[in-house]
């Protein structure tokens, strides 16, 4: 017998990794390439598929294709994510391919042997973690007796909503990251009308900043953060109501 340790297996490892699910209304594009290995072309040839995600890990990801595709466990494939400017290409296997009436969804693992791709991953990774974490905790009234509602997750992340009465309308938030800080305020439009402009801060700690003080920001700065808040308030968990959500997803679009 054998006084070896055991190996770790990482397809083992890999299923252990939290699935965080994808909303319908998430921003990012997917489109996943898999290569027909029946071509008569060298090495077979690609053809992608337009996709949908239904949820996202820290190596892999779940994603429904058209029926018509089909894909084999340990096939090579890649997850393409884009949105405007921004695109990421993905290599990984093909984990499993199941098969329902109407359409297919595809496992992927991920290969991360670039870690440039990996860490460019991370980036949007994290706002869908963001998204669907959160959830509610007890809030009270503030100093202007607003009711307020708060929703925590991940990465330190926290969601306070202001309603002037308990379900009443919405009008103000805060969201909190380890990374950065956004708000409202209202703006008065030259025909009289009102506007909420988002601001953004900066929390990570600088020298000669206490931890979590709420740095300013370049405009480019400000343009990744709202990139950023953008993706994250579009994958919101249903823990979050309908309202809220639909209210920080206008915000993010304006």
């Amino acid at each position: 017998m054998s006084n070896e340790e055991p190996k770790p297996d990482p397809a083992s490892d890999r299923r252990k990794k939290t699935r965080y699910a994808i909303s319908p209304t998430y921003r990012l594009n997917a489109v996943l390439a898999l290569n027909d290995d029946t071509s008569k072309a060298a090495g077979g040839a690609w053809k992608n598929w337009a996709g949908t995600l239904v949820d996202l890990s820290a190596t892999g990801a779940n994603i429904q294709v058209n029926l018509a595709a089909v894909a084999f466990p340990e096939n090579r494939c890649w997850l393409k994510l884009s949105l405007g400017p921004f695109k990421l290409d993905i290599p990984g296997t093909v984990a499993h391919f199941v098969c329902s009436a109407r359409s297919g969804v595809c496992g992927i693992n991920f290969d991360f042997s670039n870690s440039g791709v990996e860490k460019a991953y991370h980036r949007v990774f994290d706002t869908a973690v963001i998204g669907a974490s959160l959830a509610p905790v007890d809030a009270s009234s503030d100093n202007y007796g607003r009711h307020l509602e708060q929703f925590a997750g991940k990465n330190s992340s926290l969601l306070t909503v202001w309603r002037e009465t308990d379900g009443g309308e919405l009008n103000g938030f805060e969201f909190h990251t380890a990374r950065y800080r956004v708000d409202a305020d209202k703006v008065t439009l030259p025909d009289g009308s009102f506007r909420q402009v988002l601001n953004f801060s900066l929390t990570t700690a600088r020298k000669g900043a206490e931890s979590g003080t709420p740095m300013p920001v370049t405009d480019s700065q400000a343009a990744e953060l709202r990139w950023l808040f953008g993706l994250t308030v579009s994958n919101l968990a249903k823990s979050v109501p309908a309202d809220v959500r639909k209210y920080l997803q206008a915000l993010a679009s304006g």
